[in-house]
């Protein structure tokens, strides 16, 4: 399945920098605005020591997180810079990029990332590439919820990952190339002309290279048997989300699968889906007091090494566990901010960051103090 739209032709659209420029100015609005409603949440949930020292320059805030292994993560960030973990500390280095937007790793050494204009960087056993670009569709579009570009990534080998975008648009790579694009979903309702829709791809996992999964911002799943993407199933109602409002998260923000047989979806309204290999669940209510509390709104990621353990990360600093069965009551692990991204790669080591940069490592249920990782 190949995309036939033309891309945009030279000097029709807004270029890197006007972008890059864009989205910048929307990531400030979003983070100003999540730091007003954070504190007027403070007013439902309670006051929370805060950790940050006064007159902090928050700059370089990671993004993105993959943890391929308990001793090695991969956060990129929106100035255009990676920082790894090796269980111990945090290192940056500066990327040849302006912005970041996602990062997948396969082992320790070897990552993708990709940026706001359709590109991607290799991290190849101790360096990085320059950028290639990828997505010629995505780079000038910016959706309500604030994605843009490359959306998503998830590299389950060396030698196969997958892309996909803010308008839908799916792309694979074979360890040497990137396939042409395709619209993985047939009736899009992404409007070009006004930039607002809600088939971005909010979501991606890829447990094999002959399986994926993907979530969309309008409340959608799909999967992908290594030649074409199944008919989506709607997984939250459209009906429940503002598309036009700036703050909201997307209706499904994330997706994780430990095999072809197992994954799960997280929503913005508490809610989380099952994959069993032939359907998805009906969507449970496992942490309502995040959508109506959070300052984004909702359960923002979720990582499932196994079938048998999930977690699952919050907008009030939170996270709760799935054993196969059941979810766990959610627990704060950050005092202050929300969580944006967790990523486990036992069930017995997690790593989590926030809504400004801060890391927090789990190890067997006990969590580190948030540290800034990239200053």
């Amino acid at each position: 399945m190949t995309l036939t739209a033309t891309p945009p032709e030279a000097g029709t659209g807004p270029d890197d920098g006007a972008v890059v420029a864009l989205v910048r100015r929307r990531l400030v609005v979003l983070v100003a605005l999540g730091i007003v409603l954070g504190a007027v949440a403070l007013v439902v949930v309670g006051e929370r020591p805060g950790h940050r020292q006064p007159g902090t320059v928050v700059r370089n805030v990671p993004l993105a997180l993959s943890c391929p292994t308990a001793t090695s993560c991969t956060a990129v960030d929106d100035e255009g810079n990676a920082v790894r973990f090796d269980g111990t500390t945090w290192r940056r280095a500066a990327l040849d990029a302006q912005a970041m937007t996602a990062v997948s790793c396969a082992d320790p050494g070897f990552c993708v990332g990709s940026t706001l204009t359709g590109s991607v960087l290799y991290y190849r056993d101790g360096r990085w590439s320059g950028p290639v670009k990828v997505d010629r569709w995505a780079g000038s579009y910016l959706d309500a919820f604030g994605l843009s570009s490359i959306t998503a990534l998830s590299c389950p080998s060396r030698d196969f990952c997958m892309a996909a975008d803010v308008l839908g648009h799916a792309f694979t790579f074979n360890g040497q190339g990137w396939s042409d694009a395709m619209a993985i979903e047939q009736d899009p309702d992404y409007h070009l002309d006004v930039r607002q829709g809600d088939e971005a791809v909010s979501g991606l996992s890829c447990p094999t290279p002959t399986f994926c999964a993907a979530v969309t911002a309008g409340g959608r799943a799909l999967t992908w048997d290594g030649s074409s993407w199944s008919a989506p199933v709607t997984l939250t109602p459209k009906d429940i989300i503002g598309i036009q409002e700036l703050v909201e998260l997307p209706a499904v923000t994330g997706v994780s699968c430990a095999d072809p047989g197992f994954c799960v979806a997280v929503a913005s309204n508490g809610g989380a889906s099952t994959w069993d290999g032939s359907a998805w669940s009906a969507q449970v209510p496992v942490d309502v007091a995040s959508a109506e509390q959070g300052s984004r709104d909702g359960i923002s990621s979720v990582s499932c090494p196994t079938p048998s353990f999930c977690m699952a990360a919050d907008e009030l600093g939170r996270v709760l566990t799935f054993d196969g069965t059941a979810w766990s009551a959610p627990r704060r692990i950050d005092p202050t901010l929300g969580l944006r991204s967790v990523s486990c790669p036992t069930p017995s080591v997690c790593v989590a960051l926030d809504d400004l940069g801060d890391a927090l490592v789990g190890r067997d249920g006990t969590w580190t103090s948030p540290r800034f990782v990239d200053p």
